[in-house]
């Protein structure tokens, strides 16, 4: 199996990780799913655990096609350096991310 596939269980307990992190920035509107038009991939809206940021409709990308984040991410999920904080546990200021 490829290593960007996840298995299925892993899938499950991933996309389940992405979607009890905090939402970051809110934005309204629905996304409706590449895979299937009738779906409802997620929201405009972006989610953090204060150390990444992903945008809401990756769990369902991740739960349908089981794609996998970047490993460094999974690694920080697997090792337990990647709790899901509480909202008012982040420090949105002290965030650094990656410049696009």
């Amino acid at each position: 199996m490829p290593h960007d596939i996840l298995s299925s269980s892993d899938a499950m307990k991933v996309a389940d990780y992405l979607d009890g992190c905090p939402v970051w920035i809110a934005s309204p509107g629905m996304v409706m799913s590449c895979v299937n038009s009738d779906e409802v991939a997620g929201t405009l809206s972006l989610r953090t655990n204060g150390k990444w940021a992903w945008q809401d409709t990756m769990a369902h990308y991740v739960r349908r096609l089981r794609i996998s984040p970047p490993i460094q991410f999974l690694y920080d999920i697997k090792n337990g350096h990647a709790a899901i904080p509480l909202e008012s546990e982040l420090e949105i200021h002290a965030m650094h991310f990656p410049d696009f």
